[in-house]
């Protein structure tokens, strides 16, 4: 058993009342497991699980006592334990002020969550050993859990970036903004900014990116008149500039300025030159903003898949190029994901990204295809340039190569034609020469995706030196993933829903989804037959005959 299946069991099987903990047939072994982990109580473990499921949100008192069904002077008891939690950094205490008072608020770090999900054991990582992406991540955090609605003030959000800033003193970034003693107002401009210049894939901001920073639009309006519209930040430090659009100066957007780079994140070299890149130019996503996300596999394509994952691991990874380098074969590598739609291509790459630290360049058919001669094939060999400048940057940083990822590869990667009749037909051609060349001489990892593989042309296929396809679920398989998406549902359930219909991860998730509106709609928890309702409206259907023309014909 896992340390997150512990939690689980504890969460649904353990409950806490105004004196004592109620134990159930079946927790013992988790809450040992943990005791044994964490050196946590059980008390303090029943708790931390309630905030684990609370999906990264913060919760305050009376939120966890609704979720223990217990009163909230019985919940005050039991502070002191999540005050335990807080001083080993498992969780986060904050106090946000709403509708004019104030409530204490809890979350998971997501050091823990990170942990958790790798099974392995968690040293929490105090402030002055963080490093810069650290404390981004942390200044996100904790504006995304403070809760700024109408009427309240921003000094409690504001006190936490302050300690936080001067916690973090042994990084320049830290240091010099604490040395310049900005004012709230100037403090919260300039660190949504970043946040969102940091997240976002062009050196520009407006309220609409800082809104989490900000408790509405007149808040953003009147911190920009207060602080003499950022007379500091502009033209004393010159950290910032009025975004100018088509020579047109707007009065409420800003870009971070190459000043700012220079003298506040010289770490960051990189940053900045993507960041000043033309807005059009694809620019590489980082891992940072991939959220975890637990996929389930066939067991073929779980082997496959971990064979993978092994050797993207940075360390792995460069021994291997490095030995096919001296052997005299290609060093770069290409990955074939094909199947079906909605068996999660795009979101095991995106994975695959987040477990083994590396960035993402991703192209799409419409970054390539223009209707003007000659574009097209300009683009294409343009995408395979900007990537082996990435790929160089990275090795010039000591940081992992980054992925090239083709979504809808098959609209590329297509068949070469023999009878040339048109214009389309060349270039489509002088496509297929352009990849196959690229191909060949690739410094780092491309993986395709794609739901047409029948469609690539043959020349492709030895040069994709991993394949992998994703077929639709086993009702085993499947049966995790409703209950993933379902967590109400029983095992039992979960598995006859699995064998009655024959979906993807995408449509289940697409019935998870429906069933979450229908509860917001109307307040009532679905039904099995509602969600075999669900189920039977995935299928599209002829409006004349009732004939389905998309799906299978389980389940009816």
């Amino acid at each position: 058993m896992t340390n997150i299946q512990a939690f689980n069991t504890i969460y649904k099987k353990a409950h806490l009342t105004d004196e004592h903990i109620i134990l159930t047939n079946g927790t013992e072994a988790a809450f040992q497991q943990l005791h044994e982990a964490y050196g946590l109580t059980d008390i303090q473990l029943l708790l931390l699980s309630q905030l684990l499921n609370g999906n990264g949100f913060a919760m305050s008192l009376p939120q966890l006592a609704e979720e223990l069904s217990m009163s909230l002077l019985s919940m005050l008891c039991y502070e002191e334990d999540l005050n335990v939690l807080c001083q080993r950094h498992i969780i986060s205490h904050r106090v946000v002020t709403e509708e004019f008072a104030q409530t204490d608020k809890y979350c998971v770090y997501s050091d823990f969550v990170q942990a958790l999900r790798k099974n392995v054991s968690y040293v929490a990582i105090p402030h002055s050993e963080y490093q810069l992406e650290r404390l981004l991540q942390e200044i996100r955090s904790i504006a995304l859990n403070t809760d700024l609605s109408s009427g309240c003030t921003a000094t409690p959000l504001c006190n936490e970036l302050r300690n936080l800033i001067a916690d973090t003193r042994h990084l320049q970034f830290s240091r010099v903004i604490y040395d310049n003693r900005l004012n709230d107002n100037e403090l919260r401009i300039l660190l949504a900014g970043l946040d969102a210049v940091y997240h976002n894939d062009y050196n520009q901001f407006d309220y609409s990116d800082c809104s989490s920073f900000f408790i509405n639009r007149s808040d953003w309006n009147y911190a920009i008149r207060r602080s003499k519209k950022c007379h500091q930040l502009c033209q004393q430090n010159k950290w910032l500039e009025f975004h100018t659009t088509e020579g047109a100066v707007s009065v409420d957007s800003f870009s971070l300025t190459r000043t700012f780079f220079e003298q506040v994140l010289p770490e960051y070299e990189y940053l900045c030159n993507q960041r000043f890149a033309s807005r059009d130019e694809k620019k590489l996503e980082s891992n940072m903003g991939i959220a975890p996300k637990q996929l389930y596999y066939n067991p073929r394509e779980e082997s496959e898949l971990k064979q993978l994952e092994q050797l993207l691991q940075p360390n792995v990874f460069q021994q291997v190029q490095q030995r096919l380098a001296e052997s005299g074969f290609r060093s770069g590598f290409a990955c074939l994901f094909y199947g079906a739609a909605g068996c999660g291509k795009t979101e095991t790459v995106l994975q695959l990204a987040r477990s083994t630290n590396r960035s993402i360049l991703r192209i799409n058919p419409n970054d390539i295809q223009d209707k003007f001669v000659g574009e097209s094939e300009k683009n294409l060999k343009n995408a395979f340039d900007r990537y082996r400048r990435m790929v160089n940057d990275a090795h010039a940083n000591d940081e992992p190569c980054p992925i090239l990822l083709f979504n809808e590869a098959d609209a590329v990667f297509s068949r070469r034609l023999n009878k040339i009749s048109s214009s389309v037909d060349q270039m489509q051609n002088s496509l297929q020469n352009i990849l196959l060349q690229e191909m060949e001489t690739l410094p780092g990892i491309l993986i395709a995706t794609t739901n047409l593989s029948e469609n690539f042309d043959s020349a492709f296929e030895r040069r994709f030196i991993y394949k992998i396809l994703f077929e639709r679920p086993s009702p085993e398989v499947a049966s995790h993933i409703w209950q993933t998406m379902l967590p109400n549902l029983s095992a039992e359930e979960a598995l006859q829903l699995a064998a009655d219909y024959h979906f993807t991860g995408g449509q289940i998730e697409n019935i998870a989804r429906k069933q979450q509106v229908e509860y917001i709609l109307t307040g009532k928890q679905s039904s099995m037959a509602d969600l075999r309702g669900y189920c039977k409206q995935e299928f599209l259907r002829n409006a004349h005959t009732s004939r389905k023309t998309i799906g299978f014909a389980a389940g009816n």
